[in-house]
């Protein structure tokens, strides 16, 4: 196998894609380039992701060479000539015709990573690729006990291994994700002032975040902001005892097309059962749905309209990736009832390990505390617990019974 660069702390290797796809050892007349990354693209302690953006890299030493080691290649580039789009940039073209190694740099795209550590080699496996910019996934539980500046390492055929033992999750798009506490939703919420303008907040607390605010979490890669709007129906279930909570039908961009959501719990907490359907159309009453179909007893209650901004945020140490929603439901009968809340919620991780449950725990916490007191100061007052929708919509009926007694009959037809 080829020697990376004298003594990085991080390298980059480029070569045929088809590596991820069919692993084997490469051939001896197979192309490799490995670079050698600068200080700023390593990350600080073992992580699990690893994002490099090819214009923030500098100035890069780097090696062209066969597997055999016969042709080679040294030279200096500057990271933003390493990729043209998704194709060959500039440096990796000039370093094949230089070396004579054929078509001008043809099938080279991202594929590893190494972070040498004081215990160690960590091995990354790229998840993405887009123009401009890679993210990579670590796929060694432990460093491995190999030195980068070993003349013959064998990290690469260590990489192509725990890549395959994994291709499945991590060749595949948006496969590479796994989710702690299944079939089960861990959520913080703060309640807010009903008229507090939500919009700013979201912007707000984006820009932080990207500036680097919250400490040791980034902006969710290519999925930080989501705007969400549409109608709920909810009915309360009441039976069986092992299924109370409520129904939710959220309605979809198709008209009498509808998502149901599930959650089962007798008491507003951190945790409580969820699931999620995939889309489907009731063609009967909802209430008759809710009965004949799911087989429950349920009450029905007002419907509402939901307006969400998601900002999704995610830690490189860890993998794990949290919302912070904003969000705003005001009745469709009565507009001027409204609940207004921050929810920061734990999403999944990026990771080809069992999730850290008690690290989830401490992280949601973390940014809650973080959203928390980033509100306050702004003279909101914030309410923090886990007032749910079947709460607010009880209080709802409660305190404005001739307004809603409308919707309600409404709501089952």
């Amino acid at each position: 196998m080829p020697p990376v660069p004298a003594n990085p702390s991080a390298t980059l290797v480029i070569a045929h894609p088809d590596l991820l796809h069919q692993p084997h050892p490469p051939a001896a007349g197979d192309l490799l380039t490995l670079v050698s990354l600068p200080a700023s693209a390593t990350p600080t302690g073992r992580a699990m992701t690893m994002h490099l953006e090819w214009s923030r890299l500098g100035p890069l030493d780097a090696i062209t060479r066969t597997a055999d080691g016969i042709q080679r290649v040294d030279y200096c580039c500057d990271g933003a000539a390493l990729f043209d789009g998704l194709c060959p940039g500039a440096a990796l073209r000039l370093a094949a015709k230089t070396g004579g190694f054929g078509p001008a740099g043809a099938g080279h795209a991202p594929l590893f990573c190494t972070v040498a550590t004081e215990a160690g080699l960590d091995l990354f496996s790229r998840v993405r690729f887009h123009p401009g910019e890679a993210l990579f996934l670590r796929t060694t539980a432990e460093p491995l006990p190999l030195s980068p500046a070993e003349g013959d390492p064998d990290w690469l055929a260590t990489a192509l291994r725990l890549h395959a033992e994994q291709a499945g999750a991590l060749n595949s798009h948006e496969r590479h994700y796994r989710k702690a506490f299944p079939g089960q939703e861990l959520e913080h919420k703060l309640t807010l002032p009903s008229d507090v303008p939500i919009w700013d907040l979201a912007a707000d607390l984006h820009r932080r975040v990207a500036r680097g605010e919250l400490a040791g979490l980034v902006l969710c890669h290519r999925d930080d902001l989501q705007v969400w709007d549409f109608h709920n129906h909810l009915f309360e279930v009441t039976a069986p005892v092992d299924q109370i909570g409520y129904v939710s039908f959220m309605s979809t961009s198709d008209t009498g097309v509808y998502r149901i959501k599930r959650k089962r719990f007798t008491a507003d907490a951190l945790v409580r059962y969820e699931t999620l359907s995939p889309e489907i159309r009731p063609e009967r009453p909802l209430g008759d749905y809710v009965r004949d179909v799911l087989g429950l007893e349920a009450s029905p209650l007002p419907p509402f309209r939901r307006v969400r901004y998601d900002i999704s945020v995610e830690s490189p140490a860890t993998g794990h990736i949290f919302g912070i929603f904003l969000d705003r439901c005001r009745l469709m009968a009565a507009p001027e009832i409204t609940l207004t809340q921050c929810e920061i919620e734990y999403l999944n991780t990026r990771t080809v390990f069992p999730p850290d449950e008690q690290q989830i725990i401490t992280q949601l916490d973390e940014v809650t505390t973080w959203v928390e007191q980033i509100l306050t100061p702004q003279g909101l007052v914030v309410d923090r617990g886990y007032y749910s929708k079947l709460s607010f919509l009880r209080d709802a009926v409660a305190q404005h019974p001739g307004v809603l007694a409308p919707t309600l009959l409404g709501a089952s037809r």
